[in-house]
């Protein structure tokens, strides 16, 4: 079984809830956008989930930013 790729732990992924606040984004709306289910993006904002490299990418697309903006440098 093939191992999904994800982020390196020495990075953080916590600014999905700002950028969908400052947007004014729902989780129901960024995972109907997405492709990503509502339970998932709720388990990345709160932090006891990281997503697989590919998923951080649905997300950034459907929030139209750089999936660097998703990530604490």
């Amino acid at each position: 079984m093939k191992k999904k790729a994800s982020i390196p732990s020495k990075i953080k992924y916590n600014r999905l809830a700002e950028i969908m606040a400052e947007r004014k984004i729902t989780q129901e709306a960024l995972a109907e956008d997405s492709g990503v289910t509502q339970r998932e993006i709720s388990l990345y904002k709160t932090g006891k989930r990281e997503p697989s490299l590919p998923t951080l990418f649905k997300i950034a697309k459907a929030l139209k930013v750089d999936p660097c903006a998703l990530l604490n440098r």
